[in-house]
């Protein structure tokens, strides 16, 4: 084993450990000791794993935050410790220990994970183990799956022990005993970070149309024109996404959810004018845009979201956010277009398209499965 970390907490560790080893001296520790009420530690393993007997595994405990993502994957609740055990959560090697009276030990092993938390300036989540009213700041977590940090906690029997997490001014809880969120909202809207919350590739195309009128050139040489043009929604490739935080707008006010579906193509085809992306564009306002749920709800785009720039960059794509209930997962992503049409003429001049017949909407089913 590699022990690189320590954090621990306890009015009387110190008495008490100073005691063990004196009664070591005398009876050879062959009888568990009790332990502090109030004991709470934290024990950081690199690349290996801590010698824990009896330990239970616990499927698919996730616990993510905006900016902060681990695994609890064993936990233990005992009233005694072996002397491998008692040495693995900090206490004294070669010493087996007893709970206090009317007490129990709560042991939970935290994993890193490579699959990483969304990075932001400025914004460092804090982490504590709380129980009762004690409390422990974790100063280093696991960073990859090789890594452990495995906790410990001296509780009434059946009390809650947590890990709390403040993320850019919210608290997230998790309950080790639970292996889950806690109930408070905050917390379950956080929930969604557990599991599933986004669709990669979401998938469909679907195209409309409508008539334009292309204005005479500017020599006069060319006469105004009226003809066909197709607008196309391509998702082939584009993410949908539902979460409680986005990085420029934090998170989202009480009871709703972000739902951000970026990497998306709308493409404008005519005889009459040609659309190149990056030289010349079409600003959709954001009227635009706007997500439905099954009962007909109609959200538009989330106030300050700014994602809709008025140019679009060589290969960029739109990225557009709506602020939707809690408890969200999918609904009917629209694109209504309405806006002017700047591209390349017949003439092979830049001009501007108008409609004279708007386009039914574009929709396509954005869920996460």
């Amino acid at each position: 084993m590699h022990r690189l970390h320590r954090m621990s907490r306890s009015h009387g560790l110190a008495l008490l450990l100073v005691g063990a080893s004196v009664a070591c001296v005398v009876t050879g520790c062959s009888d568990p000791i009790e332990a502090p009420a109030d004991y709470l530690n934290a024990e950081y393993y690199s690349g290996s794993e801590p010698e824990l007997r009896h330990l239970q595994g616990v499927p698919s405990a996730r616990f993510g935050t905006p900016h902060l993502g681990i695994w609890q994957s064993r936990r233990l609740v005992t009233d005694d410790l072996d002397e491998e055990t008692a040495e693995a959560v900090g206490l004294e090697e070669g010493q087996s220990f007893t709970a206090a009276s009317g007490y129990e030990f709560l042991i939970a092993v935290l994993v890193g994970t490579d699959e990483g938390a969304g990075a932001e300036d400025g914004v460092t989540p804090s982490i504590a183990l709380v129980a009762g009213a004690e409390t422990l700041e974790l100063t280093r977590l696991p960073s990859t799956y090789f890594d452990r940090l495995v906790v410990i906690a001296s509780v009434p029997v059946g009390e809650p022990v947590t890990l709390q997490v403040d993320d850019a001014g919210q608290i997230v809880t998790w309950d080790l005993r639970e292996a889950d969120y806690a109930a408070d909202p905050v917390s379950q809207r956080a929930a969604i970070y557990g599991g599933g919350h986004e669709e990669p590739r979401v998938g469909g195309v679907e195209t409309t149309t409508g008539q334009v009128r292309l204005p005479a050139s500017t020599d006069g040489l060319i006469p105004e024109q009226m003809g066909d043009l197709i607008v196309g929604l391509d998702l082939a490739t584009a993410t949908f996404r539902v979460s409680p935080y986005v990085i420029g707008l934090g998170w989202a006010p009480a009871d709703t959810m972000w739902a951000e579906v970026f990497g998306f193509t709308v493409t404008y085809e005519s005889e009459l004018i040609s659309v190149a992306p990056g030289i010349l564009s079409v600003n959709e306002p954001a009227a635009a845009y706007s997500m439905t749920t099954a009962d007909g709800q109609v959200y538009p785009l989330a106030a300050g979201n700014t994602a809709l720039d008025t140019v679009q960059l060589p290969f960029d794509t739109p990225y557009v956010v709506f602020a939707v209930r809690f408890g969200f997962i999918g609904g009917t992503f629209t694109v209504a277009p309405q806006a002017p049409i700047n591209g390349l003429g017949t003439s092979g001049n830049a001009q501007t398209a108008s409609w004279t017949q708007i386009p039914p909407p574009l929709t396509l089913a954005v869920k996460i499965t």
